[in-house]
Parts: C-alpha cells; sequence; structure tokens
C-alpha cells in the first residue's frame, strides 16, 4: 500500500527512511503520515500520562498517621520503667496531632497532650509505664488524631504488658521521673528560734536530676515549727540539738539531719562537777571541770563553746591555762585534766561563753611537804629547887600543819 513517509519516499516492504520512523502515527483514515505532515487528518488527541512522582504524591497525601509500641513487654510488679512510642506523618505537609491514652492494670505518663510533626517527620517519644500488683491482662493504648480534625489521618497502637512477681531480665530503670526530693539546709549553722530555709529538689531512681516539684510540704522533728510550701517554706527549732526536716511531695520523699544550736544570747552556763575539789601541789585533782549549758527554753545546748580560764598556777594537761570544748547534744562541756601547781592555797577556774555569761569553780592546791604533824618539843625547868620548895617545868610543842606553837606547864 503506497504512503507518502514525510513527503521522502514511497513506503515499500522496507520502509528506508529511518529518521522519520518515531513520527510515524495513524491517521485514522487508514493512511499512515507523518506527524508534521499538513496532508494528515487531526483526529488524533495526545493526552498527557502521570508521573510516578505525581503517582507517589497522591499516595501519600491518603495515608495515616502511623504510631508504634512494644507489641508486648514484661514489667516486674510494684516498679515503673521508660516505654517508647514513635509517631511519624506521612503527610506531605507539617501536621498536629491529639495523642490519648487507654491503660489497664497499668498506668501511662509522660506523653504529649499534642505534638507537631513535619513533612514525614518520625518522632519517639518516651512515657513512664508504672505497674502495681501482678497480673497477665494489662495493656496500654495510645491514639493520635490530626487537628483539625481529619478522619483519614488518625492511628493508634496497642501493647500487651505482663505484670510478674518475678525479676524482668533487663528491665531499664526510670530515667527523669521524680523517684525522691533531695534536701539541704540553705544556709548554716541553724540557731535556735531562727526561720530556716531549705533547698529541694527532685531526683530518679538512680539520683539523676529530675524535674522539680512544686507542691514541696516540710516538717521538723523532734521538735519545731513549718510554714508554706515549696522553696519558700521555713522552718524553726525550738530547742538545741539534732533535728531532722521531712520534705514531702507527692509520693515522693527527702529528709536532711543537722544540728542546731541554742543563741548565745539566750543560753545559760552552770557548773554540775568538779567544783570544790583538792589537791597536792603538782598533783592532778580527782575529777575534770564540768558545765551544763541550756538555752532560753531550759533545754540543752550543744555545739555552743565554753572557755575554761584558770586562775592560779595550776594549769590543764599540756601546760595551758585556758581550754575551749563545745558542748555536746546532752549540753556538757568538760574540761582537760587539771593540775594543780606550785603554789599552795585556794584559786578560782571560770567557764564562760562567748557573751561573757559564766560560772566559777573554787579549788584548793595543798602543801604535801606538811600534811602530817611537824613536832617540835622543848622543856624549860627552873635552875635550882631547895628543899621543901616547888617549881613548874615548862613543856612546847609545835605541832599543828602551820606550826603555831603550843604550850603546857605542870609543877616539880
Amino acid at each position: 500500500m503506497p504512503a507518502d513517509v514525510g513527503g521522502d519516499a514511497i513506503l515499500s516492504p522496507t520502509i528506508a527512511d529511518h529518521d522519520d520512523w518515531h513520527s510515524l502515527v495513524f491517521d485514522g483514515s487508514g493512511t499512515i503520515g507523518a506527524a508534521g505532515d499538513p496532508q494528515a487528518a487531526p483526529d488524533v488527541t495526545n493526552y498527557a500520562e502521570s508521573t510516578a512522582t505525581q503517582l507517589h504524591a497522591v499516595e501519600t497525601d491518603i495515608k495515616a498517621v502511623t504510631l508504634t509500641s512494644p507489641g508486648q513487654l514484661a514489667v516486674h510488679s510494684n516498679t515503673a520503667a521508660p516505654v517508647s512510642v514513635t509517631v511519624q506523618n506521612q503527610r506531605t505537609t507539617p501536621v498536629t496531632y491529639s495523642l490519648t491514652q487507654l491503660a489497664g492494670g497499668v498506668t501511662l505518663t509522660g506523653l504529649p497532650a499534642q505534638v507537631v510533626l513535619a513533612a514525614g517527620e518520625t518522632r519517639t517519644l518516651t512515657g513512664v509505664l508504672t505497674a502495681t500488683a501482678a497480673t497477665d491482662t494489662a495493656y496500654f493504648e495510645v491514639d493520635a488524631a490530626a487537628t483539625p480534625p481529619d478522619p483519614s489521618n488518625n492511628g493508634s497502637t496497642v501493647t500487651t504488658v505482663y505484670v510478674t512477681d518475678e525479676t524482668v531480665t533487663g528491665q531499664p530503670p526510670v530515667t527523669g521521673a521524680l523517684d525522691h526530693l533531695t534536701v539541704a539546709v540553705s544556709a548554716g549553722p541553724v540557731v535556735v528560734g531562727t526561720p530556716v530555709t531549705f533547698s529541694v529538689s527532685g531526683a530518679d531512681a538512680q539520683g539523676n536530676p529530675a524535674p522539680a516539684p512544686g507542691d514541696v510540704t516540710l516538717a521538723i522533728t523532734p521538735d519545731g515549727t513549718c510554714t508554706g510550701s515549696g522553696p519558700t517554706a521555713t522552718c524553726i527549732a525550738v530547742a538545741a540539738g539534732t533535728h531532722t526536716v521531712t520534705a514531702t511531695s507527692g509520693t515522693a520523699h527527702g529528709q536532711v539531719t543537722f544540728p542546731v544550736t541554742a543563741s548565745a544570747a539566750s543560753a545559760t552556763v552552770a557548773a554540775t562537777g568538779g567544783d570544790g575539789q583538792s589537791a597536792p601541789i603538782r598533783a592532778t585533782f580527782g575529777r575534770p571541770l564540768q558545765v551544763l549549758v541550756t538555752d532560753a527554753s531550759g533545754h540543752p545546748a550543744a555545739r555552743i563553746p565554753v572557755t575554761f580560764t584558770i586562775a592560779s598556777s595550776a594549769t590543764f594537761t599540756g601546760g595551758g591555762t585556758t581550754a575551749t570544748v563545745s558542748t555536746d547534744r546532752t549540753g556538757h562541756a568538760v574540761s582537760p585534766e587539771l593540775r594543780a601547781g606550785a603554789a599552795a592555797g585556794p584559786f578560782t577556774v571560770s567557764a564562760a561563753l562567748a557573751d561573757g555569761t559564766a560560772t566559777t569553780f573554787t579549788e584548793t592546791i595543798t602543801d604535801a611537804g606538811r600534811s602530817e604533824a611537824d613536832l617540835q618539843v622543848s622543856v624549860t625547868a627552873p635552875g635550882k629547887v631547895a628543899p621543901g620548895q616547888t617549881g613548874e617545868h615548862r613543856l612546847v610543842g609545835r605541832a599543828d600543819l602551820l606550826g603555831a606553837a603550843a604550850a603546857t606547864s605542870w609543877p616539880v
């Protein structure tokens, strides 16, 4: 069948014009003509095919959000562990998703209420799964819904949870979830009757920092009061000695123990041991000196410095005439051993507080060389006594400790 191929040649059993082969079309009239042949009938309509990219875009815009969580897991009873939930935005535009949770036999906390994902973004969220009593029927479900509402862009994931009393190998600890509180005295030393603030911070089960709680309450023992809550809470101790402040926020607790001292301006000191002793020259007194310090309420005052000062040749062990000792938790302070000096006689020792409040001990050093009687006897008699006459003999003895004379006489 003769035909014009691009106006160049007549078709024979073999087409000779290979350059125009790509432009051969059927014109619908039973003849073959070139695409640009003006003689060809314009009966052909060309349709543009969709590209693969365009088809993928249409497919993507109808995909729903994807959520992924562990299909099943085991948790030890009465513990908590982190759990991950992955959310993927399948759309070609940013989407805001609202998240909700359902659970049975366990609780799931820590996931945000909303998450905004960029086009195609995948994000992993970490929540805290808390289990109580053992059960094999627990579960949790996380649902994501596009905002504004789009029924074609919702998704969910469900995880079966086995809560057991047996040890769960590899169960990770909770990281960042509040487990307990750390409490510290903001400033010291703590003095009776003075308000004190405390710093309170949160920690997870491993001691790592956790979000600081805001609903903290404080309590002080064995005596005192606390007012306020949170970082502005203060406590006042009414007596000296060791005290403990306990901080509480929900189920989380923490404690700090610290000494409370009495105010020197309100404290009193009294001698309770070692007063009125005596010892020979250069000998050690039998008991050290002891005082009791009490606060304004009469309670023993701990950690109060007391200075003992000797007003004589006596010394404390080591050779000094002063010694400073702090009271113990019962309010007592005990001096070093007291050693007599070289001079016999009474002397005093003062025990004073920082503000000058003091008490006094009176002690005595004795002369050991005259501790026994030193008897000196002399006898005097008349030179001559005539027969029939009487005379008198005189005996003088020095037998008292200080050498005073004592005399007696008798007839002869």
